[in-house]
C-alpha cells in the first residue's frame, strides 16, 4: 500500500489503527522512498507491505528499509531506477538488514516506541529526520491538547 509519510507517526484515529495492525502482527514492511518522487509534490511516500500469513521466520518483525537516498534526481520529480527497485526487492524478499538501508525490528521494540513507524527512529541514518512537515506536526499537537481538554 503506497501511503503518505504521515501515516507512520500521526496520533489519534491513525495512532489506534498503527497499534492494532502492529499489534495482530499484519504488518511486514514499511519502505520509504525518496522525496519528490510524485510529480507536484515534495511529500515523502510510504510502501507498507501487510500479510495475513507471514512465514514462521518474519512474524512478530517488521522490515524497514530507507530507499529515501537511492534515485535519480529529477528536475520536477525523482525517480526510482531499476537498480534502486531492484535493492528494495532483494531486501524485502531476503527480509534482510543492510547496514545504514534497512533493518528488522520486533513488535516489542515497535511497542516500547508508541506504535511510531518512523523509519529514522529504527535507522538512524534515515533520511526521515531531516523533513518536517510543520502543518502535520502542528495538526498532531492540536490533536493531543483536544484529547487533554476531553
Amino acid at each position: 500500500m503506497l501511503m503518505p509519510h504521515g501515516v507512520l507517526f500521526r496520533s489519534g484515529a491513525e495512532g489506534e489503527i498503527r497499534k492494532k495492525i502492529v499489534e495482530a502482527d499484519l504488518l511486514e514492511a514499511v519502505i520509504g522512498l525518496p522525496k519528490k518522487i510524485f510529480f507536484g509534490s515534495d511529500t515523502l511516500g510510504v510502501i507498507l507491505i501487510f500479510s495475513k500469513s507471514k512465514p514462521e521466520e518474519r512474524r512478530e518483525k517488521v522490515l524497514f528499509v530507507d530507499a529515501s537516498r537511492e534515485y535519480e534526481a529529477g528536475t520536477k520529480k525523482n525517480r526510482l531506477r531499476d537498480e534502486d527497485i531492484a535493492k528494495i526487492v532483494e531486501t524485502y524478499r531476503q527480509f534482510m538488514e543492510v547496514d545504514g538501508y534497512s533493518k528488522v525490528v520486533t513488535l516489542d521494540e515497535i511497542a516500547k516506541h508508541y506504535y511510531n513507524l518512523i523509519i529514522a527512529r529504527y535507522l538512524p541514518t534515515a533520511s526521515d529526520e531531516e523533513v518536517i512537515d510543520w502543518t502535520e506536526l502542528q495538526d498532531e499537537l492540536e490533536g493531543v491538547r483536544s484529547e487533554r481538554s476531553s
